[in-house]
């Protein structure tokens, strides 16, 4: 496989990492974001099922701005930046499989991890879901801006992203990231 990767150019080789990357971090939410599986009391026997079962809704957070999904990297801080408006962000991004319509309830919350105290603004929107270049199987929602009014708050601390999406069906999925924080660069205008 290095071999393999030695012969990718380097732009093609950015883009196949972070595609792995990110299907391996939507893959490794699997077991933690998984709905627990649904009970029965039946007094009968046991009855084969003949449909398959439908996909598990399934979510991973990352980072990015309008347009990318980007998985975060280990040691590597979130971005603090300051958009259009003034207010300062870490931008965020999820992927999501198995997901019913074309809208979904994102909730976003922002907490820091030595006290758990809530640092953002609480984000509760309705969005529609974008197909995602990697997958025809998943949808993303990026460039979500949870935010950060007062970055003293967070800057050099541990903080937790917390992310709840329900699709248009009413399945619902958590997930989290966990980084410390740092400025980042002015993201007004690139986007």
């Amino acid at each position: 496989m290095i071999g393999n990767l030695a012969r990718i150019a380097p732009a093609a080789l950015v883009v196949h990492l972070l595609a792995c990357s990110a299907e391996t971090t939507l893959d490794a939410t699997d077991a933690a974001s998984a709905p627990a599986p649904a009970t029965s009391v039946d007094s009968g026997a046991p009855t084969p099922s003949t449909a398959p079962a439908a996909p598990a809704l399934k979510l991973a957070v990352g980072l990015g701005e309008p347009g990318a999904f980007v998985p975060p990297l280990e040691g590597e801080p979130f971005a603090l930046q300051r958009g259009c408006q003034g207010a300062q962000h870490v931008f965020t991004s999820l992927r999501i499989r198995g997901a019913k319509g074309k809208l979904a309830r994102v909730e976003v919350r922002v907490h820091r991890v030595d006290d758990e105290a809530l640092v953002s603004v609480p984000t509760d929107v309705r969005l529609p879901l974008e197909p995602d270049a990697w997958s025809d199987t998943a949808a993303r929602i990026t460039g979500l801006t949870p935010v950060i009014e007062t970055p003293s708050e967070v800057l050099g601390r541990q903080v937790l992203i917390r992310v709840a999406l329900t699709d248009e069906s009413g399945a619902r999925v958590e997930g989290a990231i966990r980084g410390a924080v740092a400025w980042g660069t002015d993201s007004c205008g690139r986007h």
